[in-house]
């Protein structure tokens, strides 16, 4: 009896923690091209760095060599598409996803095309607490080969820590302004409440005139809410309170002749 309660002890942990985190954590880039299906550009070790050069078409990746004439079918070249994760950062209180480009060139001479650039990361696990900020921003220049400036960008957070998680947290959709030739949406912030591991996922969106080309760099900046302020003053002044109280009931007893 005590051998099978043991086994069942032990599967049922099994269970939970193997339910309670993703069987490997990911690091991914994908492409959508004129709203086809997303496919994998590139994917690499976590918190570290990945990249894309190339060419796409609406179906996949046509070539690796930006430099080479583009293969038959494609439709957008890319140049150096960089993108890097940080769990916590140095002091342990700043996660972020950042993400940037060289050149997105649409090859067309005829017509616009547009070209969708998502990224993701999973097993955040800081900072810590379960209250987080987010805070997100992308610019870039080539706005007057943009046929639109809304909805550039969007960054997602997901307490499921799901690749590509979308279904949780979600700053408002970004929309861009032009200064000259440059664009910039500012800053979106949210709160995002988590209970584990979580990921987070950036979501480009460019509309690209024909023989047009932009660039963009975006980040996904996460940190910790503090506490409210009196719950602090408090938390911080208990010791001396308690210190006091003592003093006084020291000094309130009889002294003894």
């Amino acid at each position: 009896m005590n051998k099978f309660r043991l086994s069942a002890v032990a599967i049922a942990l099994a269970a939970l923690f193997g339910s309670a985190s993703p069987s490997s954590a990911a690091f991914l880039m994908r492409v959508s091209v004129d709203n086809g299906a997303f496919f994998q550009v590139a994917s690499g070790s976590d918190f570290q760095t990945i990249q894309f050069q190339g060419y796409v078409s609406a179906t996949g990746i046509t070539g690796t060599n930006p430099n080479n004439p583009p293969p038959a079918g494609s439709i957008f070249q890319i140049k150096t598409l960089s993108t890097s994760s940080d769990n916590g950062g140095f002091f342990g209180d700043l996660s972020d996803l950042m993400s940037s480009t060289n050149s997105v060139l649409n090859i067309s001479t005829t017509t616009a095309h547009t070209i969708r650039i998502q990224v993701t990361q999973t097993d955040y696990t800081l900072p810590n607490g379960n209250t987080l900020h987010v805070e997100s921003s992308m610019g870039g220049s080539g706005a007057g080969n943009l046929t639109t400036l809304m909805g550039v960008f969007r960054a997602y957070a997901d307490d499921g820590n799901s690749p590509y998680g979308t279904g949780g947290f979600a700053n408002p959709i970004q929309n861009a302004s032009a200064n000259g030739s440059s664009y910039d949406t500012g800053s979106a912030n949210g709160t995002f409440i988590r209970s584990g591991t979580y990921s987070l996922t950036s979501d480009v969106f460019l509309s690209v005139n024909a023989k047009g080309a932009v660039n963009y760099s975006n980040h996904v900046n996460v940190t910790a809410v503090p506490g409210p302020a009196g719950l602090v003053s408090l938390a911080s002044g208990a010791p001396f309170l308690l210190a006091l109280a003592w003093l006084r009931r020291r000094l309130a007893k009889p002294q003894q002749a």
